[in-house]
């Protein structure tokens, strides 16, 4: 794909996390989300660390969600985006993109959000939780990989575009 050509209005950031083994709930199993750092992230997408911190706000109340897939071991893994496309029940003649993701968590208002130093870069860190038994299987892979990259999606409200090195600037941007 063409990434001057790509619609940087929605972008998808990886994600990985640490299970805190310390939180003992029946109800939820306590992550650290490692969201995004400064610098050059691997989607070619550029953040500063003053628009990190005014977009904190965003991120309250965010939900998690996955679609779990089955591997050809019958092993589950997380999924990407997936979708399909119907036809929409509520509107006659039209089509409606039905998202195969289901929420299986939350990233609550008191999220203890903060920018850090970790492997030389600055990262958002929050808290998050993911409901024990309603997220089903994914419960399972976040307990057998403990680090597996997921994706964070933001509206983005302002880019540059850099054509020499082929980034974009993220200037203003939201949480999704």
């Amino acid at each position: 794909m063409n990434v001057e050509n790509m619609d940087f209005t929605k972008a998808c950031l990886i994600v990985s996390y640490k299970v805190d083994n310390s939180f003992d709930s029946d109800k939820y199993i306590k992550l650290r989300l490692r969201v995004c750092h400064d610098g050059v992230n691997p989607n070619n997408s550029e953040f500063n660390i003053d628009d990190m911190n005014e977009t904190s706000d965003s991120i309250k109340n965010i939900p998690i969600l996955a679609n779990v897939v089955f591997d050809e071991n019958e092993e589950p893994d997380f999924g990407a985006h997936d979708i399909t496309i119907e036809e929409d029940k509520m509107n006659e003649g039209e089509y409606r993109l039905i998202y195969k993701e289901i929420p299986i968590g939350v990233v609550p208002e008191t999220n203890n959000y903060e920018v850090a130093e970790f492997d030389g870069k600055n990262y958002v860190f929050v808290d998050a939780y993911v409901y024990k038994g309603y997220s089903n299987y994914a419960e399972d892979i976040i307990l057998r990989d403990e680090d597996i990259n997921l994706s964070m999606e933001i509206l983005v409200d302002k880019y540059v575009y850099n054509n020499r090195t082929k980034v974009y600037q993220i200037l203003d941007y939201r949480y999704k």
